[in-house]
């Protein structure tokens, strides 16, 4: 055993009784005082991506089943749907643009401006850059070599040949 890991087993196992690991950590200094995750840092950043990686997972895993439901199957959910958006207007969570104050609807206004806007331009981007890569392919790849017209010849021969047999 490492010096390391044998002080980390000391602290955590500071009297005899056993308890749970989350008491035996006790507070944030306790972990700090015990070097318990010397590469925490990378630690948390593949935990992070990891679990940014699995909701993107779930996320695409929801949107095929959505798209494979049946007309019956979408319906409920388009109640059920109506039903949470009601419940969250009278809980007062969702508000009318005309209940909100000006400078908040001035926000809001501006913000349904620029979404479509940022939408065309990256349509058009992307509609640049696939003519851009249309036009490199077409200007930059070699014309297909001719075949030799005695091979060519040969073959319309050999096929009129098999067909006399026939």
């Amino acid at each position: 055993m490492t010096g390391r890991a044998h002080h980390t087993n000391e602290c955590l196992q500071r009297d005899s009784n056993p308890r749970p690991l989350a008491q035996q950590l006790g507070s944030l200094q306790t972990v700090q005082s015990c070097n318990v995750a010397p590469n925490a840092r990378q630690n948390k950043k593949t935990k992070k991506n990891n679990s940014q990686k699995r909701r993107e997972q779930v996320k695409h895993a929801m949107r095929r089943h959505r798209q494979k439901l049946s007309e019956e199957q979408l319906e409920q959910r388009r109640k059920k749907d109506r039903e949470r958006y009601n419940r969250k207007k009278e809980q007062g969570l969702i508000s009318n643009i005309n209940e909100l104050i000006p400078r908040a609807q001035k926000i809001i206004i501006q913000q349904w401006k620029e979404r479509p806007k940022k939408y065309r331009d990256k349509k058009k981007a992307m509609e640049q850059i696939r003519q851009q890569t249309e036009d490199f392919v077409e200007n930059d790849t070699l014309p297909d070599s001719p075949t030799s017209s005695s091979s060519r010849s040969r073959a319309e021969s050999g096929w009129k040949k098999r067909t006399k047999d026939v």
